[in-house]
């Protein structure tokens, strides 16, 4: 995420907490994840479609030939000539547009999926990322797999459950008998196919999509710790590890294959059985003079142009559960619990500027687990030092900078920001207004894939920092950092792709970038998670001296492990370990 939050609009008022449904069916959950239904039905309509073109070409290939055969007068065959060379182009044309609408809609998802992950993990704050990496893997991994798989799951079963309901109602309507036997080799084939998924697959495209996201991460993780695997001794291991994670990758796509082989074998003998007795059946009623001959093509002919349909249905069943997989952790996400807002009654304005922010017997905790803050009384204000909260891991650290951040609403207790005059109690603003104060520095800020400048945009991503004004700003800000010297020896500037991750960067660097945009910015207080961690003392030392003089005159919290961080004009916090009450008998 980024370093500071985006301006939002206020939301109407709602209960204290908020939370969506996780489970339910495919429909509702597509649903849930605002799946564009419009053109869910224009997908549907133009693959029916298309799909019908194709049967229908079959079969009035099969009758004109037959019809053909008995030479009628050449009039006589132009309707099927015309209905022909018009389903070969119609097929054509509504299969594109079907792929069209299909990809739009899956677009669409992604679009309007990945906005409510945003606002999701903006409002729950520091908790969005608990896990290192939850969040981006949420943000791009799952919403990219509903995108991918949205294509092959949900269109293609109304697909084929409409074409085939359509094509047997159809035959049934030329010959009873006929109809009765393809729809009874089409509903055992799809019920063979189901089970051969369920019995074969078990789950494999889901290991499969988990297995490389695992490998993937794990990979990563070992590259970037290359060199201190082999001064330890460590590389051959972790080469083994990623081995068998690439075996394990390999028996996945194995017995997925095998699977998808199956049912395609089962699609292919059911529509050639169906084709089969359909035409023992339409012969029996050419005999019988019930029937002409080219109708009976069209009954032995039309069963063959199925096996498309009845493949989508094998195909979907192989991706349905890493659908499901990839749209419950998305829905686990939209179900957190978000602080609500005040009734737009008791709304008041934040003050401006914010120069003091203070708690009195303030109690917090996440929902449904118990307190870790107890009674906290704090003052920070600006210009008078830093306040330093210290304390051991599981004491509150994380949860009082949720609390400061408005992402988490106190159980108990006052919670105020004032500009010096008076006191604005938080309970009385909206989580948007609250942040729109505040830079957050996580410990871990994200560095994109992109160009310094790019990175830094993301401070105002409302085009704010474009131009002249908004280079030199950047340039002010990187030079506050202590990154100025760099970006000006580098040949692209600030056109300088940093890597994935920042990887051309060091650590301190990437800090320091990380301190530029919440600098850019430019709010009144700032929030700073573990600013030296994972960085040598030297290094720590010159970014906390960077950090003070860029700082300088704003109201500054700042969460550390690092006891040399606090100054001698610092306020210090030390939270006290959280120790769970003992369970009643």
């Amino acid at each position: 995420l980024p370093d500071v939050a985006p301006r939002a609009v206020s939301e109407s008022p709602r209960p204290a907490f908020r939370a969506e449904s996780g489970a339910g069916s495919e429909a509702v959950a597509v649903a849930r994840l605002a799946w564009p239904r419009r053109a869910v039905l224009r997908a549907v309509a133009a693959g029916a479609a298309a799909s019908a073109f194709g049967i229908a070409l079959t079969a009035v290939s099969g009758w004109l030939i037959v019809r053909a055969a008995e030479q009628p007068p050449i009039l006589t065959l132009m309707v099927a000539i015309v209905a022909v060379r018009a389903s070969g182009l119609g097929r054509a044309v509504l299969r594109w547009l079907e792929r069209l609408a299909t990809h739009d809609a899956a677009f669409r998802l992604a679009s309007a999926t990945r906005l409510r992950l945003w606002s999701a993990l903006v409002a729950q704050g520091p908790a969005a990322d608990r896990t290192p990496g939850r969040a981006l893997a949420r943000l791009v991994g799952d919403v990219g797999l509903l995108q991918d798989l949205s294509v092959r799951v949900v269109a293609p079963q109304w697909v084929a459950g409409v074409v085939l309901t359509g094509t047997t109602a159809v035959l049934t309507v030329l010959d009873p008998q006929a109809g009765a036997l393809v729809a009874a080799v089409l509903a055992a084939a799809v019920l063979a196919t189901v089970g051969v998924h369920r019995w074969a697959d078990r789950g494999v495209a889901r290991s499969a999509a988990e297995l490389q996201t695992v490998t993937l991460r794990e990979t990563t993780a070992t590259l970037e710790a290359a060199g201190d695997l082999r001064a330890h001794g460590l590389a051959p291991g972790a080469a083994d590890r990623l081995d068998e994670l690439g075996r394990r990758q390999g028996r996945a796509a194995q017995a997925g294959a095998a699977a998808a082989a199956l049912g395609d074998a089962i699609a292919v003998l059911a529509t050639g059985s169906a084709a089969v007795l359909a035409l023992a059946a339409g012969a029996a009623a050419v005999q019988a003079g019930r029937l002409d001959a080219p109708v009976a093509a069209v009954l032995a002919l039309a069963p063959l142009a199925l096996l498309e349909p009845l493949t989508a249905i094998g195909s979907a069943r192989r991706n349905r559960m890493a659908w499901r997989d990839a749209r419950s952790r998305v829905e686990a996400v939209l179900a957190e619990p978000i602080a609500a807002d005040p009734a737009p009654g008791d709304r008041l304005a934040v003050p401006v500027p914010v120069r003091e922010l203070a708690t009195e017997q303030l109690t917090a905790g996440w929902p449904g687990r118990p307190a870790v803050l107890r009674d906290l009384d704090l003052v920070a204000t600006a210009g008078s030092g830093w306040l330093v909260v210290t304390g051991p891991s599981g004491s509150g650290k994380s949860t009082l900078l949720s609390v400061l951040m408005a992402s988490l609403r106190p159980a108990s207790g006052e919670y105020v920001l004032g500009d010096g005059r008076r006191p604005v109690p938080t309970d009385r603003l909206t989580r948007a207004d609250v942040q729109a104060a505040i830079a957050w520095c996580p410990q871990d800020a994200h560095v994109f894939d992109a160009s310094v400048r790019a990175n830094l945009a993301l401070a105002r991503p409302r085009g704010e920092l474009a131009g002249p004004d908004g280079e030199q700003a950047m340039r002010t800000a990187l030079t506050a950092a202590g990154l100025g010297a760099l970006v000006a020896s580098l040949p692209a500037g600030l056109d300088t792709p940093v890597g994935a991750g920042g990887t051309a960067l060091s650590g301190g660097e990437r800090r320091r970038l990380a301190v530029a945009r919440a600098l850019l910015a430019d709010r009144d207080v700032v929030l700073l998670d573990e600013p030296t961690a994972h960085l040598d003392p030297p290094t720590a030392a010159a970014l906390v001296t960077d950090l003070r003089r860029a700082l300088a005159g704003r109201l500054v919290v700042c969460v550390t492990h690092d006891p040399t961080v606090a100054g001698e004009q610092d306020s210090v916090l030390a939270l006290a370990p959280h120790v769970p009450a003992p369970a009643r008998r």
